[in-house]
């Protein structure tokens, strides 16, 4: 079985958790959370994990954090190869620093503004 603590650290969660509490914030509904799709801020996948979050009485740090990091994969698999040089800038600003940074390192190769996606990686 694949547990959270082996995808993410303590920190990560809490950052992340932080950060998707603050998106449901701004993003309170359904809505809210489409017009986020449109403007390309989330993806379509996120924004049914992020729903389902929202309507949680009880959202628990790890569901908050697992909610944004699924949503955050899912839209780094999308970075096209310009937006793959733009490194960290690439990502939605409501991203913390740390997992923007994992991101880039565990799923592309290269340095600075010469990363790519191997199909290896890809597969992960």
């Amino acid at each position: 079985d694949l547990r959270t603590e082996d995808l993410l650290t303590e920190r990560e969660i809490n950052d992340l958790s932080t950060a998707c509490r603050k998106l449901l914030e701004e993003n309170n509904s359904l809505e809210l959370l489409r017009d986020a799709e449109k403007k390309r801020t989330l993806t379509s996948l996120g924004v049914h994990f992020l729903n389902t979050a929202l309507d949680a009485p009880d959202l628990s740090d790890e569901t908050a954090a697992l909610s944004l990091y699924i949503d955050a994969i899912a839209k780094f698999s999308k970075l096209r190869p310009g937006d793959l040089n733009k490194g960290n800038r690439a990502l939605p600003e409501h991203l913390p620093e740390l997992i923007k940074k994992k991101l880039f390192d565990q799923f592309s190769s290269g340095a600075g503004n010469r990363r790519m996606i191997t199909p290896d990686m890809k597969d992960k």
